[in-house]
């Protein structure tokens, strides 16, 4: 099992037990994005401190996971490629896994879904750029939506398949009204609305994850919009981007929701602009983890 979801010790770092890295992922897996950025630049400049590569490197991937929800002028990208710098040469699978997951959910957030799935595919499935075993169930949610909605003709039935047999497992709390929502995804278009809303009633009883709670929604109002019952779909894109809003998920509840829609938002607008120039002003205090390129 990967080494964040293991009891194994702590990363050691400089002889001392580091616990950052660990909490970071554990904050991210449950949707508390601002506190993971908190811990992974904290463990970041520990690592440069120390001059540690390769726990840099996973704090980089950490980071761009994080980004993958807000892409702060380019940040995703940076982390992402800062980490596979280090992690491609040492062998790191777990780090290069999560770095490529976290570009591939900041191609689905601007809608390139086709660029997402061709990041995904050979990480998930069998060859010899498969990633790191650890991630592979994790990542399988974000390779079917892509392959769905980019209208690829990759049949992706086997993939909701394997992570059914992951969810019966219940060692993750969001796995049951996530392969709900797979199955609404890849469902006869007769099945989809009852899949839809198992799946949103899964959420509620699990009480985790505003995000993937946000994305279930945005996936059902897009269907439901998709067959001119437009109400219908406002009041779930309304609901869902109240969900990645919480969340402090701005790419998703920019550019996907809104999108879906079918307008855009001034009061996101302000959001994303207000959330720029925050980072715009961490980055001139000299702190890591802002990218200053790619600024409007």
């Amino acid at each position: 099992m990967s080494g964040f979801l293991s009891p194994r010790p702590l990363t050691t770092v400089g002889g001392s037990r580091e616990p950052r890295g660990r909490l970071a992922y554990a904050e991210l897996r449950a949707g508390l994005h601002h506190q993971a950025r908190a811990h992974a630049e904290e463990g970041l400049r520990a690592a440069r401190r120390l001059g540690q590569r390769n726990f840099g490197a996973q704090h980089h991937a950490l980071l761009a996971l994080v980004f993958s929800l807000v892409d702060a002028d380019g940040a995703t990208e940076h982390h992402g490629e800062a980490a596979l710098a280090v992690a491609r040469p040492h062998g790191l699978l777990q780090v290069s896994t999560m770095a490529e997951w976290a570009r591939a959910r900041a191609d689905l957030g601007h809608g390139r879904a086709e660029q997402a799935a061709i990041r995904l595919g050979p990480l998930l499935r069998p060859g010899p750029r498969r990633g790191h075993f650890g991630l592979w169930m994790l990542a399988v949610p974000c390779l079917v939506e892509a392959t769905v909605l980019a209208g690829l003709d990759d049949d992706v039935t086997d993939m909701v398949d394997l992570y059914a047999g992951w969810a019966a497992l219940g060692a993750d709390a969001q796995a049951t009204a996530q392969l709900t929502r797979l199955r609404a995804l890849t469902a006869r278009d007769e099945d989809c609305d009852a899949l839809y809303q198992q799946a949103l009633a899964e959420h509620e009883a699990a009480g985790e994850s505003q995000f993937e709670h946000a994305r279930t929604l945005l996936a059902y109002g897009m269907w439901l919009r998709r067959r001119r019952r437009l109400l219908e779909a406002r009041l779930q894109l309304r609901a869902a981007l109240v969900g990645f809003e919480h969340c402090g998920a701005l790419l998703w509840e920019e550019a996907r929701t809104l999108r879906a829609a079918g307008h855009r938002g001034q009061r996101c607008q302000r959001r994303r602009q207000r959330s720029r120039a925050a980072d715009r002003a961490t980055a001139a205090r000299g702190r890591p983890g802002v990218v200053r390129r790619h600024q409007p």
